[in-house]
């Protein structure tokens, strides 16, 4: 190492291009006790690793001296960061290195009940927050606008966020995810969508091919058609009436089979949307998001997909029915086509397993082409 630089934080290491994670004999000492001892292992880009051992072994304590919530007596843990270059993590700050684009979860998991989705996703953005803990503390007017723009970043017009007040188009959505990619550091992603979230995952492929490495399109339409405009308009006039609301939009996207065998969950449901579908706020958000698929149509552009995509279709949808995933599959160049029996539209609460295997299959195969010999 350098002088001026003992622990070679600031020194740049040679590896091969496809290296994003490099330990080179990691060691570490609680006393007299070694629990890692001249630990050496090479991870490329696209691997799944897996370090597996018995309980006291020292994986958890691995994890910490890469992250460097523990920091190792002996070893280099060096790391491809958001900058390309392969640099040694040892003796950098956490948060710096959370920087650099690397972060580790927890065995448990732990949730605040009394917060929101997006409020505890706002706890892990810390990171991202300019203003210091004391501005939060007092929620001084900096800190207040810094949140109000985070809300606004993480969930367009929709929870509890900041809402909008005129109506948009797919356009803003595109441009929320491309930012997001950038914010994360990510070049390439696979995306899943399902029916709203599948328009505009597909129009994102074609805007934007370099950045979709996979695609996945449940429920999905090339355009917005009569059928299914009318259907739209029929939602919206209901909006004034919860009730109405709810059995306008609601009963209609499940298989009658689900919807017979699961009533008392619909009844369940029923009475929770019952609060939601009576907030003034969300039912406008609704209507907004509605009308923003009214000029959607990407017909002419199918063939603009270059990545893999999956399409899959539900026989029981009577929103966007199987022959719009049929449409897609045949004009789409590498398209693969199935199928989730006995469900209607919302293939994720019917088949949930079935729905989680298809993206993870599609998302993790390490090839995206066979050749039968």
């Amino acid at each position: 190492m350098m002088s001026d630089d003992p622990t070679g934080a600031q020194r740049t290491y040679a590896a091969t291009e496809d290296e994003v994670l490099r330990i080179e004999h990691l060691s570490i000492n609680f006393g007299g006790l070694k629990a890692v001892d001249d630990l050496s292992f090479c991870i490329k880009s696209g691997e799944i690793f897996g370090l597996i051992g018995p309980n006291g072994a020292g994986k958890t304590t691995v994890f910490n001296c890469i992250t460097q919530f523990y920091k190792p007596n002996e070893g280099a843990v060096l790391f491809r960061g958001l900058s390309g270059e392969m640099e040694n993590l040892v003796g950098q700050k956490v948060h710096g290195i959370i920087r650099k684009g690397l972060v580790r979860t927890f065995q448990n998991m732990e949730l605040i009940n009394e917060l929101s989705v997006i409020d505890n996703v706002l706890i892990g953005a810390h990171i991202d927050f300019k203003v210091g803990g004391f501005s939060q503390a007092l929620r001084l007017p900096r800190a207040v606008k810094e949140e109000r723009a985070m809300r606004e970043r993480a969930m367009l017009d929709q929870g509890k966020t900041d809402k909008m007040t005129e109506g948009y188009g797919h356009s803003i959505q595109l441009e929320l995810v491309d930012a997001l990619l950038d914010h994360l550091g990510l070049e390439k992603v696979c995306i899943a969508g399902i029916s709203y979230g599948s328009e505009i995952g597909l129009e994102y492929a074609i805007d934007h091919p370099r950045r979709v490495e996979r695609l996945m399109l449940f429920n999905a339409t090339a355009a917005t058609g009569p059928w299914l405009n009318d259907i739209g308009k029929a939602w919206n006039l209901a909006a004034d009436d919860w009730e109405q609301y709810y059995y306008t939009a609601i009963p209609v996207i499940y298989s009658p089979q689900f919807y017979r065998d699961h009533n008392d969950w619909m009844e369940r449901r029923k009475n929770t949307l019952s609060t939601v579908f009576g907030n003034k706020d969300f039912i406008n958000a609704m209507i907004r998001l509605t009308n923003s698929s009214s000029n959607y149509d990407v017909r002419l552009r199918l063939r603009e997909v270059s990545c893999p995509t999956l399409i899959v279709s539900c026989p029981q949808d009577y929103l966007t029915p199987m022959e719009e995933q049929k449409y897609l599959a045949d004009r789409i160049p590498d398209s693969h086509y199935a199928m989730i029996e006995n469900s209607g539209h919302a293939s994720m609460y019917e088949q949930p397993l079935l729905f989680t295997a298809l993206i993870l299959g599609f998302t993790n195969s390490v090839k995206s082409g066979f050749t039968i010999v």
